[in-house]
């Protein structure tokens, strides 16, 4: 889930009383299976079963949760793949495409799909420069583990107070929230 917020605006978030639709891990007879894109009210399964453990099938199965077809399974695909199946070893047709990590064409879609921000990013590294963009609202998440602690040091940033004047969506605004959710607590702003 982790990866999925690394990568993309996607959040995946602690399932709390009010939430009608959340993720349900379980253990079912297609071993590594979950439907595309949510399905109804309630639960969703996401079957990670016997050898299906591995952080690439995990994001993987992610990846239709969020609403991602195979390729070679898509309804549109013959107006866009084109498959060789005289190529695929016997056995493994149902196993194209790799299950590593996200591809740059997948984080690319999700970013399309969720409208993510036109910039910004989720930072893991012990330091970074942010530098925001004039094309659009930029968004940053900056991670630290439980006990860490972040320190932000602008420089050559103009901000509004949000106490003074009533922020236009033009205006810059830093609000550092207590997690990964628009619902997480406000710490400041």
């Amino acid at each position: 889930m982790r990866h999925w917020e690394n990568y993309t605006c996607v959040s995946f978030v602690p399932k709390l009383d009010y939430h009608k639709h959340y993720i349900m891990f379980t253990i079912d007879k297609c071993g590594c299976c979950s439907y595309v894109g949510r399905r109804g009210d309630g639960p969703q399964a996401i079957s990670i079963g016997k050898n299906c453990d591995k952080f690439g099938i995990v994001v993987h199965e992610l990846g239709h949760v969020v609403g991602f077809w195979h390729e070679h399974t898509r309804p549109d695909r013959d107006q866009y793949v084109d498959i060789f199946y005289k190529s695929i070893q016997p056995g493994f047709r149902s196993e194209i495409g790799q299950r590593v990590q996200l591809s740059e064409g997948d984080i690319r879609q999700a970013k399309k799909l969720y409208k993510c921000a036109a910039c910004g990013d989720t930072l893991l590294n012990e330091s970074a420069d942010l530098v925001p963009s004039t094309i659009g609202r930029c968004v940053w998440r900056i991670i630290a583990a439980e006990g860490q602690t972040i320190f932000l040091n602008l420089t050559g940033a103009f901000l509004n107070s949000p106490l003074t004047d009533c922020l236009s969506e033009q205006d810059d605004v830093i609000i550092v929230r207590d997690g990964y959710s628009r619902r997480a607590p406000v710490l400041g702003s």
